[in-house]
């Protein structure tokens, strides 16, 4: 029970001179103006051993002010997660169509430009197909140009029989304007008759005259009738030949199509780059036998990688994922590469956590290109999510 008494009260007398420190320190006077004094009434004169010794070591006397905080100062809050570097794009690279690799042009490490030659398919098949439907281009072609010309023959044996039609209205007019004047001709007659100016036997000629226009004119009309059908009847084999032509035409597309469907599958046996790259895979060999992608399951034939830009990957745990923001500055330091930095910015973020890890996917690129990083290499990374400059604060008496 002493002991405890003592810690009591040392505590206690602790507690007490560290209020009187902080009075004096904030302009309240005197210890002896301290609160706890005052509350205590008159201090007592302090001992000649106590005025004679200093005050104790780490505690400030009451004349002791705190230094102010420098100007200046930046507070950063940042954080600090493993990293590692991938390509900026990776694609591996397939055959469309089946067949047994002619020539192989590059290998691993080749750096490839966008639709560069990597390799080359023999398709014995294919070629003879594109022969054949080559073969029934030309042949569709042949027949449209025949098509085309009993179009034209058509068309002008239209025209010809609207000339005969033509030709035929104007002998009917002819036979028209005979008839009315053996009519007229003839009415004369018999009226000269009638008066007994001349004989009957004029009267006849006349008469007969009438009839032989008016037989005449019957003709003309039955070949205008006729005409008119023959007219009809080309015009439909026009129509005919139109048809024939259209039909022919588009059996000319069907055949071009299909050459050009084959066409493009044969192009298909040029394996090209998709884009800039480097070749990090290479898993075939000349005269290997490969299959179609698109028929079957298959390996690529190759694997091209861009590397001119790279990502740098990276997971931000939960209770800071909502700082991180497109536009942070970022410094990388590769393990392989001690003592290095290289600055970067945040690009993108995966918007959403990992359900596993309850980590935010974000990535980063760097200012510039560095040729000495390559994808695959690991590190640790710095995102500063805020700078700011405190404002230097001096203590008042």
């Amino acid at each position: 029970m002493t002991t405890c008494s003592l810690v009591y009260g040392s505590s206690a007398g602790a507690i007490a001179a560290v209020l009187a420190a902080v009075w004096v320190w904030l302009g309240g006077g005197s210890p002896g103006h301290s609160p706890a004094a005052q509350a205590q009434g008159p201090p007592a004169a302090p001992s000649s051993a106590a005025a004679a010794s200093p005050p104790a070591a780490g505690r400030p006397s009451a004349a002791t002010i705190p230094p102010a905080t420098p100007a200046g100062q930046e507070l950063r809050r940042e954080t600090t997660q493993p990293a590692h570097l991938e390509s900026y794009e990776r694609t591996d690279v397939y055959a469309k169509a089946s067949g047994f690799l002619k020539s192989v042009q590059v290998d691993i490490g080749d750096r490839v430009l966008k639709d560069q030659l990597l390799a080359e398919l023999w398709i014995p098949e294919m070629e003879q197909e594109l022969q054949q439907k080559l073969a029934r281009v030309e042949q569709a072609r042949a027949v449209v140009e025949q098509m085309q010309a009993q179009l034209a023959s058509a068309a002008a044996l239209v025209a010809a029989a609207e000339a005969q039609l033509a030709e035929t209205r104007a002998l009917l007019a002819a036979a028209e304007a005979e008839v009315e004047y053996r009519r007229s001709e003839h009415g004369r007659m018999a009226a000269l008759v009638a008066s007994r100016t001349i004989n009957e036997a004029l009267q006849d000629e006349k008469l007969k005259q009438l009839r032989s226009a008016e037989a005449n004119l019957v003709a003309a009309q039955a070949r205008i009738q006729s005409m008119q059908a023959q007219l009809a009847v080309e015009r439909t084999r026009h129509r005919e030949a139109e048809a024939n032509l259209a039909h022919a035409q588009s059996q000319l597309q069907v055949a071009q199509a299909d050459r050009e469907q084959t066409s493009v599958l044969m192009q298909y046996a040029q394996v090209r780059a998709p884009y800039d790259g480097i070749v990090t895979h290479r898993r075939v060999d000349t005269g290997d036998f490969v299959t179609s992608a698109a028929t079957t399951r298959t390996e690529p034939l190759f694997t091209v990688e861009r590397v001119d830009r790279l990502r740098i990957i990276f997971d931000v745990p939960e209770s800071e994922s909502s700082l991180v923001a497109v536009g942070q500055p970022t410094t990388l330091h590769v393990d392989a590469l001690k003592g290095r930095s290289f600055p970067g910015r945040v690009k993108r973020t995966a918007g959403v956590l990992d359900a596993r890890t309850r980590t935010l996917r974000v990535e980063a690129e760097l200012d510039e290109p560095q040729p000495s990083l390559r994808p695959g290499m690991y590190g640790m990374i710095t995102v500063t999510f805020a700078t700011n400059a405190q404002s230097a604060v001096a203590p008042t008496r």
